[in-house]
């Protein structure tokens, strides 16, 4: 397993399909979404996934925060990975898939004091540690089958996007 985190015992939060750019990059997708978050708008997610009681057990009070959402998905649609460049408490997700119905979403805390800008370094995970990351979160067939050149190309579609975003 990797570093330190929490392993939730709900998946994180769904993507919002109206919201999410999604950008082909071989045999993943990179889902690009702008967040608005709060704990209110979380426990309606996890309502409508019948999780609202076990997410509130574990959500922090209070919890606000906004950003880009990087979700990486595998042909099968499972999100294996997603990276949160939130401004208040950027974190990253290693979603495991399991087979007998529990859930296995380790959260990861970003060190922006060690690591810089969250959205270069998940970009740069993109680029050079995807088949590893997806390994770790389960997707050990997905990673052997990883094409650097079309996630290069997909991560110039992504710059371009939330470039777009920032200054709309």
């Amino acid at each position: 397993m990797s570093g330190p985190g929490i392993v939730h015992p709900v998946p994180p939060e769904p993507h919002n399909p109206a919201d999410t750019t999604m950008i082909p990059a071989g045999v993943v997708t990179i889902g690009v979404e702008q967040r608005d978050i709060t704990v209110d708008s979380l426990a309606e997610s996890f309502e409508k996934l019948g999780l609202r009681e076990e997410f509130l057990e574990t959500a922090p009070a209070g919890f606000a925060d906004r950003g880009v959402s990087l979700h990486i998905f595998g042909p099968d649609g499972h999100e294996y990975l997603r990276f949160d460049c939130f401004d208040e408490v950027p974190h990253y997700h290693y979603n495991r898939k399991t087979t007998d119905g529990t859930f296995h979403n380790h959260q990861i805390l970003f060190d922006s004091i060690a690591n810089g800008d969250e959205f270069n370094w998940a970009l740069n995970c993109l680029r050079n540690r995807l088949p590893q990351m997806l390994t770790e979160a389960g997707g050990q067939d997905i990673a052997a089958s990883v094409d650097p050149g079309a996630v290069d190309a997909a991560i110039k579609r992504v710059e371009d996007l939330v470039g777009q975003r920032q200054t709309a």
